[in-house]
C-alpha cells in the first residue's frame, strides 16, 4: 500500500511540474491547480490507475458550451453582415473535432495528457500521423475533448472574462490556418442571381487591403450600376467579396419585407 502512495505521490509531483510548464508556456498563472489536473486526465488512465483526481469528462462538458458561447460571440463581431445562416456553418467549423484537435497540438497540450497504457499507443500513432497532414485537418478524440476540459480549468480557475479574450486571440489565429470561405454559402452567386433577375446586370466589386496594412486582411465594396449596395471584410479577397455580398442580400432582404409590409397595410 505504501509503494501504491508513493507511486501516486511521484506521478503527481511530476505531473504538476508539467502542467506549470505548460501554463506558463501560455501566460497563464493558475490559482487551483486541481481544476487542471482533472483537464489533463483521461478517463482511461482513471480507469487503470488508483488516481486521486477525477477524470476531465465532466470540464469537458462545461468547456463545449464555452467555446462554443465564445466563437459565437466572436464570429458575430468579425462578420458584421454574414446571415444567421453563415454563422451557424462557421461556428460548426470552429467547434468540429478537427479544430479542437488542432488547437491542443497547436498549443502542445498534449503531452501533459495522462492516457492508459493502450491510448498512449494510439496517441503515438495519431501524432506521427498529424507531422503529415494539414493542422486543423485531422481529429483524435482525447485530444480534442482535451482542449474543452482545459478552457473549462481555465475558467473555473480564474473567472470567464480572461478566457473568453484569450480564446478570440486563439480564433484569431485559427483563422489563418482555417480557409472559412469554403465552407460559407456563396453569397456572391446569390447576389448575382438577384441583381440579373431585377435589372438584368452583375454587381461589380472594389477591394483594397485593409486600411491597416495587408496583413489584417481585405476590404470589399459591391455596386450596381456604380449604386454602392455594400460593403465587407475577411482575411481573404474573396472572403471580404463573399461578406460584402452578404451586406447587399440582407440589404434587399430589408427592402422587399418593408415593401410587403407596406403592401400588407393598404
Amino acid at each position: 500500500m505504501t509503494n501504491i502512495r508513493q507511486k501516486i505521490t511521484d506521478t503527481e509531483i511530476r505531473q504538476k511540474d508539467i502542467i506549470i510548464d505548460v501554463l506558463g508556456s501560455l501566460d497563464i498563472k493558475p490559482r487551483c491547480i486541481r481544476y487542471y489536473f482533472e483537464a489533463f486526465t483521461h478517463k482511461s488512465y482513471k480507469a487503470e490507475n488508483d488516481w486521486p483526481y477525477n477524470d476531465n469528462e465532466r470540464l469537458e462538458y462545461l468547456g463545449d458550451s464555452i467555446i462554443e458561447t465564445a466563437i459565437s460571440l466572436f464570429l458575430f463581431e468579425k462578420h458584421i453582415n454574414a446571415s444567421e445562416g453563415d454563422l451557424s456553418i462557421l461556428r460548426s467549423v470552429f467547434v468540429r473535432g478537427e479544430s479542437l484537435t488542432g488547437m491542443t497540438m497547436k498549443l502542445k497540450l498534449y503531452p501533459v495528457l495522462l492516457l492508459s497504457n493502450g491510448e498512449t499507443i494510439k496517441a503515438r500513432h495519431f501524432i506521427e500521423e498529424y507531422k503529415c497532414k494539414k493542422p486543423f485537418s485531422v481529429n483524435y478524440d482525447p485530444y480534442g475533448n482535451l482542449f474543452e476540459a482545459f478552457i473549462a480549468a481555465y475558467v473555473m480557475d480564474i473567472g470567464v472574462k480572461t478566457p473568453i479574450r484569450w480564446l478570440k486571440q486563439i480564433f484569431n489565429e485559427m483563422f489563418l490556418h482555417i480557409k472559412t470561405d469554403r465552407f460559407l454559402k456563396d453569397s456572391k452567386t446569390k447576389l448575382q442571381e438577384v441583381t440579373q433577375k431585377c435589372c438584368h446586370e452583375k454587381p461589380d466589386y472594389k477591394t483594397f487591403p485593409d486600411i491597416a496594412g495587408i496583413k489584417n486582411g481585405f476590404y470589399s465594396e459591391v455596386y450596381l450600376e456604380k449604386q454602392f449596395l455594400g460593403c465587407g471584410h475577411g482575411k481573404t479577397k474573396k472572403e471580404a467579396q463573399q461578406c460584402a455580398a452578404q451586406g447587399a442580400l440582407n440589404k434587399f432582404k430589408r427592402a422587399t419585407q418593408s415593401s410587403k409590409d407596406r403592401s400588407g397595410q393598404e
